[in-house]
């Protein structure tokens, strides 16, 4: 859906780009990838300024030569900022490289040092349900792993 506020209606192509996102009960705005049916979610998009309150449309397929439109979406703006964190589940791949009591070494998740920083401490689970934590990049003569 195009979004329209009162007044300003949005059709060109920066202001189509929007994430939905869910709040979880962490108080974090998961992206989702499509609107919930029977569900409230957040579309966060750069648009005009306007107060907190507004209503708001979302419209779909709206062009010069239609004679009708289709309102899509309805909803009212909670609050503006410049900046919003949105988070996003991000599924790692790798080998295990060597197993040694509740350690295990998995070559190929990573590609680089920085990489390994940036998801230091971070919580990883298998399909299978086995819970960790990534702890160091470890490199060796074969090749680099993380820990």
């Amino acid at each position: 859906p195009i979004p329209c506020v009162p007044w300003q209606s949005q059709t060109s192509g920066q202001y189509q780009r929007r994430v939905h996102g869910v709040e979880d009960q962490n108080e974090r705005l998961r992206m989702i990838k499509y609107t919930p049916e029977h569900m409230h979610c957040y579309a966060i998009f750069y648009g005009p300024i306007s107060p907190p309150g507004t209503g708001t449309l979302g419209l779909l397929n709206l062009r010069a030569n239609q004679a009708s439109f289709r309102i899509s979406a309805t909803g009212v703006i909670t609050e503006l900022d410049s900046y919003f964190r949105i988070v996003k589940k991000l599924k790692l791949t790798g080998f295990p490289m060597k197993i040694h009591k509740h350690t295990a070494f998995i070559k190929g998740m990573f590609n680089s040092e920085l990489e390994v920083a940036k998801f230091r401490g971070a919580e990883i689970r298998t399909v299978s349900g086995i819970r960790g934590q990534i702890k160091k990049g470890v490199t060796h003569e074969k090749g680099s792993g993380s820990r």
